[in-house]
């Protein structure tokens, strides 16, 4: 086996004799303890079956002073209402942009260019 680091041959013990990594313990990702957790305020990813549907989900949450907050994604075997609830919300959200935003934002810009125009017109 090669070590993670530098690519030398490793020692049976999972020690490199070269840069002294202990390809055993280091460079692998551990869950933090409830109390690591607790005293932690990064980012946290964690990954999973949830337990109740039997999918698996993503949760990223952030620390905030003593409040975590954050949000679930769920990666795999949603089900079809939740694909068409998606499916529908972004129906809703490009239905808002094309039908009714980008018409007013249109209305506003040729107004304003009608406005200064018989503005620099008449005086």
């Amino acid at each position: 086996m090669r070590c993670e680091r530098c690519g030398a041959e490793l020692a049976e013990n999972g020690h490199c004799p070269t840069c002294g990594m202990d390809n055993m313990n280091e460079g692998h990702v551990q869950v933090l303890s409830r109390a690591e957790r607790n005293a932690y305020t990064g980012i946290t990813i964690e990954e999973g079956i949830n337990e109740d549907t039997g999918r698996a989900d993503v949760r990223f949450e952030r620390r905030k002073g003593t409040n975590w907050s954050g949000f679930s994604y769920m990666t795999k075997g949603s089900s079809w209402q939740g694909k068409l609830t998606l499916f529908l919300g972004v129906a809703a959200i490009l239905f808002f942009v094309f039908f009714i935003a980008l018409p007013v934002a249109i209305a506003a810009v040729v107004f304003s260019i009608v406005s200064w125009f018989l503005y620099r017109l008449l005086h």
